[in-house]
């Protein structure tokens, strides 16, 4: 399968992620990864290479040169092209931590994917938006939004919310993307993005503890390089 990852200046988070997931045998599934590089040096892009090729992984790299404020849009277009004809991708930004469950995470994102059509993504981080803690037989949430305004009669999944596309660490089927366009340079471009997502009949699907835990606060990659998105 492919990975992909999205990357700007911060290789000690880069690093930190690839050696969280070598701790939990990405390699089982994973054999190409594709750095999606926002300006990070050439000394920074040979390490990342260097990492990935030591873990067993042919690595590739697709460089971003855009300079709008809009550069992680930009960076999501090139993952869009980068992408087709793939039956599965996991995409993961440069700053989570995997952890060991005795469920090996991708086994998981796997096998909910194959019993239900409906999901397009299997997400492996954990979700905070449900009042009720995790029964032991459950192999999946679904994202439960309080006043949530956009879609109320969403009906695919029956006295839950629209859950939306995310770009947190997550298995998504290729095909649930085949008929959506672009990103949006646009304020909340994920949510637009999501909205229509969910429309077309795709919903979200989160482990009930999780697999991971974000790394990367206070050092926000938009204030890095001074883009809004």
């Amino acid at each position: 399968m492919l990975m992909t990852m999205t990357t700007s200046k911060r290789l000690s988070l880069f690093r930190r992620t690839l050696e969280s997931l070598d701790g939990v045998g990405f390699q089982t599934v994973i054999n190409r990864c594709l750095i999606i590089d926002d300006h990070s040096t050439e000394e920074d892009l040979t390490e990342m290479v260097a990492i990935l090729t030591k873990l067993g992984v042919t690595p590739m790299v697709s460089h971003n040169p855009n300079e709008s404020e809009w550069r992680h849009v930009y960076s999501l277009n090139i993952w869009l092209k980068h992408i087709v004809g793939e039956d599965f991708v996991f995409h993961c930004e440069d700053d989570w931590e995997f952890q060991k469950r005795p469920t090996p995470m991708f086994q998981w994102a796997l096998n909910v994917m194959a019993e239900y059509e409906w999901i397009g993504q299997a997400c492996f981080r954990q979700i905070k938006h449900r009042t009720t803690k995790p029964a032991s037989s459950e192999r999946f949430w679904i994202r439960t939004i309080a006043n949530c305004p956009e879609d109320p009669a969403w009906k695919s999944h029956p006295g839950h919310w629209p859950s939306r596309f995310t770009l947190t660490p997550t298995i998504t089927r290729v095909k649930s993307l085949e008929k959506m366009g672009e990103f949006v340079d646009m304020h909340h471009f994920e949510k637009v993005f999501g909205l229509e997502w969910v429309e077309a009949g795709w919903t979200t699907v989160y482990h009930p503890v999780g697999f991971c835990e974000h790394i990367g606060e206070g050092q926000s990659a938009y204030a890095i390089n001074g883009s809004r998105r």
